[in-house]
């Protein structure tokens, strides 16, 4: 993974209208968007290519540009059909969440409640890059509980059609984290998050301290404090 794109912050930026997307950014036998120039589900406003272009997003694919769902319950072909809507309700909800602690080696419960904030984002990636496709950002809020134990959490949830993926940043103070989490041994820390690979029925990630803003996908230093992961 690398840089998100300012995955985790909303943007209003789009594109001017164009032809469909049919290259090596889409699926087989699928468009990233809608056959018709007037009759799309994105975004018709002009990116900054300053900010939009050579970023890397999830799946460690490079970002051509970014551009703002216009209408969340259209279909997006290359989704299998599915709306913006749908797709991120699958995602998200209430997750109970088993956490493993890998210095104690102990299995505490816990939970991850997500919810969508209504603010979707398609990402054109780079074309020709092998196992990269265009994909879904939807921007999420949470409360992630440890036995007990509170904290919020702000972020993304990137979908396509065979993968999706989480990372959530935690928005309180780092020592009301460590209180609950343990003291960073890292040098470097200025975040806590969650990053987990997502299906409707299940959840596969980690808690850890990172030295990246939630802006950064793969930061260069992360500590696991706990091993996540959830059947529902």
């Amino acid at each position: 993974m690398g840089s998100l794109g300012r995955g985790a912050i909303p943007l209003t930026l789009g594109l001017a209208a164009c032809e469909p997307t049919t290259g090596t950014n889409a699926l087989v036998g699928d468009s990233g968007f809608g056959e018709e120039t007037d009759d799309r589900w994105y975004g018709t406003t002009d990116p900054d290519p300053a900010t939009q272009v050579g970023s890397e997003g999830f799946w460690d694919c490079p970002t051509e540009r970014e551009q703002p769902v216009a209408d969340p319950g259209a279909p997006i072909p290359s989704l299998g059909g599915a709306s913006a809507i749908d797709l991120t309700a699958a995602h998200v909800g209430s997750w109970p969440l088993q956490i493993v602690d890998p210095v104690a080696k102990a299995t505490l419960t816990g939970s991850l409640d997500l919810a969508a904030t209504d603010t979707w984002r398609w990402v054109e990636v780079a074309a020709g890059v092998p196992g990269c496709v265009d994909y879904l950002e939807a921007d999420v809020t949470g409360a992630l509980l440890r036995d007990g134990s509170p904290s919020n959490v702000l972020g993304v949830v990137a979908i396509r059609s065979d993968a999706a993926r989480l990372l959530a940043t935690d928005t309180g103070e780092l020592s009301a984290t460590a209180a609950v989490w343990g003291v960073p041994a890292i040098a470097g820390v200025i975040g806590f998050r969650v990053e987990a690979d997502l299906t409707p029925a299940t959840l596969d990630g980690h808690a850890a301290y990172v030295d990246c803003t939630p802006s950064v996908v793969d930061c260069p230093n992360r500590q696991v404090v706990g091993q996540l992961s959830s059947a529902r």
